[in-house]
């Protein structure tokens, strides 16, 4: 204890330290400024970043003490992880953007106070508007594998977006337990909160493998969870793929290094993890990533042969998994089996066909994007800030660095530098295939024809990379590192800033300027300079990671990934972004007491899913794959069949026209054009929409009761059903009845009409003709007369 003591006793820190204590807290306090400032709901940056500044001050002095305080943290880190999952869970905290549905209902106030921090993306629908409410419609499906929610046929709920679905494949899907646990609020919380603290602590795993350092691997962990790429695309395939990768080199390479009872351990985790990976079903990051992992954990196993532990009973644990896996897939993905060949027969996404080449015009994805540092403050209005985002790396300056690294670590035999030789190897076929097309049959034979985001998988790599590579440096005594590290980040620089015309959004930075005011940017020289100076700033900072101001470094890219990705989705409490609508309650009123109902919803692709997330079924809701029962019933012909084949978002719209018809917006986006005379065929029973439906049912005498209006939005719910009008359909039908009678009748009398009229026209026809007959006899004759008369005359003449 008085050891302790002595240790924790304040001493005097040397100049350099504190210059970089005193630089970080300056960061810190940028960091806090512009969140405070500029952010939405932004002022809880000010306690936080006030404390960190005291706390990296204390380091002056009691740096000793801190770091024991981060050891033990460390030690007990997946203990802390559960205290901060439960403390998320019990206050319902999440992050999903589903407060973008205020932009088209009219919000309750709670609505607008579970924002607690940070604003929603409008451009993340595939979550709040897809995704979302097929979790929430689960729960009024009890949870069964196929669902008739959003699909007349069925939707298999596995191979929708993997869905909550009580079975055996719960095994490999952690993230939706809450669901089935605690219903719909407290699952929502779960499934956020979990997935971001499980792809941190497994992130944190694999980097203290790679460099068995507790300050890198936090730092790896906190870089690569919270990377703009990794946050933007948040759900709902992308990051499931990125985790369970992470996972299963975590789980593998353990499984190989342990004994006894945390071998059996491992190897029930493998089960999971290899269920959760197939189940994930995103082939185009799958293969790459899979490939990825295993070769890495190759590499690492090989470093550490020394300390394998594998003898032949541990074949045993090899079999379990095994049989493990096949007992929870073989019957899950027979089951799917059907599903599954829809999916890969439709025109989109399954017939999509990568043979690369596809970075022509974006070479800027090379590289760090130095505008996603502005993304999370502005919303561009000709970009996609999901499509816009990076990863934080300098894959480029490790490629170019690692020749001359890799040379000295095999010189000194290091057993790192397999590791090095597969992440150096990997980023070179990635960055190819992204800039070289490929034959397409080799595509196949190599898997990279589904390949369609590689240059996600190479920005996951670069960043692996980059935390290896500034680790690496550290711990060998690489001559002239400092003088061809400033070359390798010169040549970055300069490759950087050439395709900085690519990385200059213009909409982005228009934006931005609006928040920051005009004179901020001109103050560098306007939009491209400003991007070139980032470009300069970051090649900087990257060369300091090869000099022993390295941990300037460090703190400038945490406060980068926190400006580009922490700040992207917003957190939020309760479901009240699902529930709190006027529009919403009344759903679930009506849901209540007709629970079997169909809607059709048209306007916006929103209100389907605030009626799906409300236990409505939708017939118009977004198919993962395509319902043909749906489609036979409004397309019996099939006139539309290759606009149906797909993965779809159904926009519908009634109109006076006399047929149906189907036309494409994008490729998963179809508009949908129902004739107001064919909606009883469909059997709906509902209709959510605006004023022109109104206009139209009354048009043609549509029997209907308005059962719900908003006047702010002017939107309304119509109940339609013929159970719900019977005596108006009948009166209808009466009224068309006689009317066709009328018509019949109508056209009795016309057809009479128009016989008498053809009698009358043949009489006088015959009349004419007769005396036509009689004159050209007597015109015929007189000519005769005539000529005989002539020939008379001429003989006589003669």
């Amino acid at each position: 204890m008085i050891e302790m003591l002595e240790r924790w006793r304040p001493h005097a820190p040397r100049a350099r330290r504190i210059i970089e204590i005193l630089i970080e807290s300056g960061l810190i306090f940028l960091v806090m400024l512009l969140i405070g400032y500029y952010f939405p709901k932004g002022e809880i940056a000010y306690p936080i970043g006030s404390l960190l500044i005291v706390l990296n001050l204390t380091r002056l002095c009691f740096g000793a003490f801190l770091r024991d305080c981060f050891d033990f943290l460390y030690r007990w880190r997946w203990v802390v992880a559960l205290i901060v999952f439960t403390l998320l869970v019990k206050n319902k905290i999440h992050t999903s953007n589903a407060a973008a549905l205020m932009e088209y209902f009219t919000p309750d106030a709670s609505v607008e106070d579970s924002i607690l921090f940070g604003t929603y993306r409008e451009i993340r629908s595939d979550e709040y508007a897809v995704q979302l409410p097929y979790y929430f419609s689960q729960f009024y499906n009890d949870f069964s594998q196929i669902s008739h929610q959003m699909s007349v046929g069925g939707q298999d709920m596995i191979v929708g977006y993997n869905a909550p679905v009580l079975g055996l494949t719960l095994i490999g899907k952690p993230f939706v337990w809450g669901y089935l646990l605690f219903g719909n609020e407290y699952g929502l919380s779960w499934y956020f909160s979990l997935k971001t603290i499980l792809m941190f602590m497994v992130s944190l795993e694999m980097f203290h493998i790679l460099t068995r350092n507790r300050w890198m691997s936090v730092f790896g962990a906190f870089i690569l969870t919270y990377a703009p790429a990794m946050q933007w695309w948040y759900s709902p395939h992308f990051y499931d793929v990125c985790f369970w990768a992470v996972t299963l080199f975590v789980v593998g390479y353990w499984f190989f290094m342990f004994t006894g009872g945390k071998k059996w351990a491992m190897t029930l985790l493998a089960i999971c993890s290899l269920t959760g990976f197939v189940l994930a079903l995103f082939p185009s990051l799958q293969v790459p990533m899979g490939i990825l992992m295993l070769c890495l954990m190759i590499a690492c196993l090989w470093r550490d042969r020394a300390d394998l532990q594998f003898c032949k009973l541990d074949l045993l644990n090899v079999a379990v998994v095994i049989i493990g896996v096949g007992i929870v897939l073989v019957p899950a993905l027979l089951s799917m089996r059907e599903a599954l060949q829809l999916l890969n027969e439709t025109d989109y996404p399954g017939a999509r066909i990568v043979t690369g080449g596809r970075s022509h015009n974006a070479h800027w994805m090379y590289f760090i994007n130095p505008i996603s540092i502005v993304q999370p403050f502005v919303d561009p209005s000709l970009s996609n800030n999901s499509e816009l985002s990076s990863y934080s790396h300098f894959g480029i300056a490790c490629v170019l660095f690692f020749p001359y690294l890799g040379w000295y670590l095999f010189k000194q035999k290091n057993n790192s530098r397999w590791i090095g030789v597969v992440l150096f190897a990997a980023m070179i076929i990635q960055g190819l295939f992204m800039e070289f097309e490929i034959p397409e049959w080799l595509a196949r034979i190599t898997l990279l024809s589904y390949c369609n985001r590689m240059q996600t998988v190479y920005g996951f790599t670069a960043t692996i990379f980059t935390v290896w590579t500034v680790w690496i440096v550290t711990q060998v005594r690489l001559p002239r590192k400092q003088l061809v590290a400033l070359g390798v980040c010169v040549v970055y620089t300069i490759a950087a800033v050439s395709v900085a015309h690519y990385m200059t959004i213009p909409s982005t930075i228009d934006a931005f300027s609006e928040v920051l005011g005009a004179h901020t940017l001109d103050a560098f020289g306007g939009t491209e300079t400003a991007t070139v100076f980032v470009v300069v700033v970051l090649g900087f900072f990257f060369w300091l990671a090869f000099t022993k101001w390295r941990q300037l470094f460090l703190a400038f890219m945490l406060a980068w990934t926190a400006l580009s990705g922490c700040l992207v989705n917003p957190i939020m409490c309760s479901d009240a972004t699902v529930t709190d609508y006027a529009f919403a309650r009344e759903v679930a009123k009506i849901v209540e007491d007709d629970p079997d109902a169909w809607w059709l919803t048209t306007g916006h692709d929103f209100s389907q899913a605030l009626v799906l997330a409300n236990g409505g079924k939708v017939l118009n809701g977004v198919n993962f794959y395509p319902d043909f029962e749906k489609w036979e019933l409004i397309d019996p012909k099939g006139k539309y069949h290759k606009l149906e084949n797909r993965y779809a978002h159904i926009l519908v719209e009634i109109t006076n026209d006399k047929k149906m018809s189907v036309e494409k917006i994008q490729n998963d986006w179809v508009m949908l054009r129902i004739p107001s005379t064919d909606l009883k065929k469909l059997d709906v029973s509902y209709i959510s929409g605006g004023e022109r439906v109104k206009l139209l049912l009354d048009g043609h005498n549509y029997p209907y009761t308005i059962v719900w209006h908003d006047p702010k939005t002017d939107d309304y719910i119509f109940d339609v059903a013929p159970d719900h009008h019977k005596q108006a359909w009948k009166e209808k039908e009466e009224v068309e009845k006689d009317l066709d009678l009328d018509l019949e009748d109508s056209e009795s009398e016309q057809s009479s009409e128009s016989s008498k009229t053809k009698t009358e026209d043949k009489t006088t026809s015959d009349q004419s003709g007769s005396s036509s007959k009689s004159e050209s006899s007597f015109k015929s004759d007189k000519s005769e007369t005539s000529k005989e008369a002539q020939s008379s005359a001429s003989k006589t003449a003669h």
